[in-house]
């Protein structure tokens, strides 16, 4: 909108410019195409069947969960494993054994594992390259190795500083209350010790907002008399939580996995040679295909594959866009922006980015400016809501008012989100009323139905 410019000539201008497209779009229908990005990527899978050794007549699965079943059979069916997949799997069985977990079976629990990962382009992006000869495989069992030895180190400090404890309440351990001495008494164990970083009580101890015990209390008296050297250890306890927790979380997270990890890549192996001999083509893999195909200097010839005649593309819900997707779409529309008379458009709103669907990436769109070079790249926000009522609009407002409070504790976790919430505040259009109402469920198990039974 021009400067002095009224709504009705500003949608007078709008109006002739829809007709005048409308009408070109009618009169070379042929050459007008809205496809999924899932479509694209299919048609040019198709054309470059020959290329990939697929049969003419391949199938293109658009669904992996029954193929990765197959997969997950069939690699526990083999008795030509490997001694070291051997270990993995009974590293793996007895692991569950010990926790004594429900469903011993470690069917289920790798197939819900090889799904996720096989379905993840992180891992896809590096798969070949996981435990590819002896040497990897060595470094990462040396890996395994070296972070069981720091928990076992982390533990053993925990174990001495349970004792250390105990030691100095022995004849006063807290039998009830709330208060600061008998939560931490309560959670000085190896199964509760690093909730200790959660309590209220705790920490207004620390901080004088709050007394270490309950008035009354048959350990009251021991705790008046000793408040120094109680108060010097449970800051102790609490300095090493702080400094070991991420360390320690982190290391349970990857040797929870670390057997797994390696036996999906023979399930991935097995999958394979699945869809090798049955000729299918899984659809979750075209993305890191096409990418890679890019990386090794062949994006004309890929291109060329569909005609090479686009001028302008848009791309609309580009949030959901993946960083492999878009590694083949920015050199598809850096082809197209090159040449005379073309453009290209991407819509998207990087707020539902956050969500991760379909493996997306919010910076992508965040920081769009920044991945064009020679483009001149014009960023419009739409600050107007047309579509919303006045309530739905302040309702709205408010909660991203709230989320940008709350994104200061994120970015004590390197989660930084100020930048997608700045300027979010949406201008009204006069609709009144609306409604929007918040419902808060409690959590519940997932009831979620096994394959293997």
């Amino acid at each position: 909108k021009k400067e002095g410019e009224s709504d009705e000539q500003l949608f007078g201008k709008v109006q002739n410019a829809a007709s005048k497209i409308l009408s070109s779009i009618l009169h070379d229908y042929s050459r007008f195409n809205v496809l999924t990005i899932d479509a694209f990527f299919q048609l040019l899978l198709r054309n470059l069947a020959r290329e990939l050794n697929l049969g003419a007549s391949f199938l293109l699965e658009i669904e992996s969960e029954t193929p990765i079943e197959m997969a997950v059979r069939q690699f526990l069916q083999d008795k030509t494993k490997s001694q070291d997949v051997s270990d993995a799997l009974m590293s793996l069985q007895t692991k569950n054994l010990l926790e004594e977990k429900v469903n011993w079976d470690i069917r289920q629990s790798l197939f819900d594992f090889a799904k996720k990962m096989l379905n993840t382009e992180q891992y896809l992006a590096v798969a070949d390259h996981l435990f590819e000869d002896s040497t990897s495989t060595d470094l990462l069992k040396e890996i395994k190795n070296k972070l069981n030895e720091k928990k076992n180190e982390i533990d053993s400090e925990v174990t001495t500083k349970i004792e250390t404890w105990k030691t100095l309440i022995v004849g006063n351990e807290p039998k009830d209350g709330r208060n600061a001495y008998q939560q931490f008494s309560d959670r000085m164990n190896h199964q509760r010790i690093w909730e200790i970083l959660d309590s209220k009580s705790v920490r207004g101890c620390l901080d004088g907002t709050k007394s270490l015990a309950t008035k009354g209390k048959s350990y009251t008296t021991f705790c008046e008399e000793n408040e120094e050297k109680i108060v010097g250890q449970m800051q102790d306890v609490i300095a090493f939580l702080e400094k070991y927790s991420s360390i320690y979380f982190a290391i349970e997270c990857v040797l929870e996995n670390f057997d797994k990890l390696y036996l999906v890549k023979g399930i991935s192996n097995t999958l394979n040679e699945l869809n090798r001999l049955n000729n299918i083509f899984l659809l979750s893999y075209t993305n890191i295909v096409l990418s890679t195909m890019i990386k090794d200097g062949d994006a004309p010839f890929l291109f060329e594959k569909i005609g090479g005649r686009i001028h302008h593309v848009m791309i609309d819900e580009f949030q959901d866009t993946s960083m492999l997707q878009w590694q083949c779409f920015k050199v598809l529309i850096n082809e197209i922006v090159a040449s005379k008379n073309s453009s290209g458009l991407l819509v998207g709103d990087v707020k539902q980015a956050i969500y991760r669907w379909r493996n997306s990436d919010w910076k992508i769109l965040q920081n769009i400016e920044t991945q064009f070079d020679a483009q001149n790249v014009d960023v419009i926000s739409l600050d107007t809501n047309y579509r919303s009522y006045d309530n739905v609009i302040d309702f709205n407002n408010e909660l991203f008012a709230v989320a940008i409070l709350e994104n200061e504790n994120l970015k004590n976790k390197n989660l930084d989100l100020t930048s997608i919430y700045n300027g979010i505040r949406q201008k009204k259009t006069g609709k009144s009323g609306g409604f929007a109402q918040v419902m808060i469920f409690e959590n519940q198990e997932n009831d979620n139905k096994e394959i293997f039974d």
